[in-house]
């Protein structure tokens, strides 16, 4: 306690000094970060205005700007008409469930659409529960089985310790694989949902029909 005391004054005084200068590198890290993120935008903007650029070239920047391989220069193009002021954090969520949209034309636009119908989307987090709460019964099956077998006096299966403790280590894993997965299906789907509902950067599919049926009446009309 008296060492802690003793050096306690020279802690309150260089505390501030490390933490300023903490601050300090994590604004010149993020300053160089965004800096390099505007630098990205201007070249995709840059290149894909270019006379006779093909479209894989198109698709080429794209994936730089984006930082992966899911999306195209179409799927950049429809977020920075959307969503220009916040491309990337759009980007980002558009990469957890691009599996799940594909791009159709409607009013001769390209727009986001999602294979499955909103009512089945809200619908799925139940399932999603169900998928997450049987992790517990994977996770203790293997002590239920033993605890069973005790019970009822079957020596149906001999096995050893090491044995024993593969099988829970297996049940253990298992289990958490499965709320693990449960979680991030779960999460991708709110995301989904989000970008129907409140971003309105995604149709739904019965949305995307409706609208189809009524161009095609106008046209008839």
């Amino acid at each position: 306690m008296d060492l802690v005391l003793k050096y306690l004054p020279l802690i309150i005084f260089i505390y501030p000094i490390l933490s300023w200068l903490d601050s300090r590198k994590r604004f010149t890290h993020n300053a160089k970060f965004y800096s390099d993120r505007a630098v990205s935008v201007k070249k995709y903007e840059e290149e894909c205005s270019r006379k006779g650029i093909k479209d894989h070239e198109k698709s080429a920047f794209a994936q730089a700007l984006a930082g992966t391989d899911k999306l195209g220069f179409r799927d950049i193009d429809i977020i920075k008409s959307k969503f220009p002021d916040a491309l990337f954090v759009m980007i980002n969520n558009l990469q957890k469930v691009r599996k799940k949209i594909s791009i159709e034309v409607l009013n001769g636009e390209d727009v986001f659409v999602v294979k499955k119908t909103l009512k089945t989307l809200q619908f799925r987090p139940f399932w999603y529960f169900i998928l997450y709460f049987s992790s517990v019964p994977i996770i203790i099956s293997n002590s239920l089985l033993v605890l069973l077998f005790d019970k009822l006096n079957w020596n149906l299966i001999l096995v050893d310790e090491n044995t024993y403790l593969f099988a829970q280590w297996a049940s253990l894993i298992i289990g958490i694989g499965v709320a693990i997965v449960a979680a991030m299906k779960f999460i991708n789907n709110e995301v989904l949902v989000s970008l129907i509902k409140d971003k309105k950067m995604v149709i739904s599919k019965d949305e995307f029909e409706n609208s189809l049926i009524s161009q095609n009446l106008e046209y008839k009309i």
